[in-house]
């Protein structure tokens, strides 16, 4: 039985010794994201945006005193616009995977202020604030080939597969290929 316990006591210590990640998570429609924390300068409260000509779901709004891009991830991921008739609603009290459930008004919304490699900034409207998680490194996995060909994804390559079976996947977001690598607007 000694045995037995020395087994489980090591690969305890294995489990705490394991290099984490910090993420910041977010929902869209019934799917979570995450970005690197390093990836996060902050998240204010959303401003008005202006310029979201041809319905793109890339606009501008002013922040610090300098013009932003803000750009309509949910729109670019899942090709869908948000305008108050066809966006989806997330729930009055939508949980962060691993938090307690908090009360959020359907208007409530946030600017995730993300930042590429480059130092080229972008804001990023969401619904209901975002959180910090501690990932271990063996949770982060590739997306399989066989779904990212079927669906084209193009600003998410890594999954984030949770501890507890009951946790969502959560999809890693590269902020470099979201920021840079933006569909032309029509001319």
């Amino acid at each position: 039985m000694s045995i037995l316990s020395s087994v489980r006591n090591q690969r305890a210590g294995n489990r705490r010794a394991e290099k984490r990640s910090q993420v910041v998570v977010f929902q869209m429609q019934q799917e979570w994201f995450a970005l690197p924390i390093l990836a996060v300068k902050k998240v204010v409260p959303m401003n008005n945006t202006y310029g979201n000509l041809h319905d793109v779901g890339i606009s501008l709004t002013v922040y610090q005193g300098k013009e932003l891009l803000v750009l309509d991830v949910e729109s670019l991921i899942f090709g869908t616009l948000r305008n108050s008739s066809t966006a989806p609603q997330l729930p009055a009290a939508a949980t962060p995977p691993g938090e307690q459930a908090q009360e959020y008004t359907a208007t409530t919304q946030y600017m995730l202020i993300a930042c590429s490699t480059q130092g080229s900034l972008a804001g990023l409207p969401l619904k209901s604030p975002p959180v910090v998680r501690n990932v271990p490194e063996s949770a982060f996995a590739p997306i399989p080939a066989s779904y990212s060909s079927r669906l084209n994804i193009q600003y998410v390559g890594t999954l984030i597969v949770q501890d507890d079976a009951k946790e969502p996947l959560l999809f890693l977001l590269n902020p470099d290929q979201l920021i840079h690598s933006l569909p032309l607007l029509p001319g």
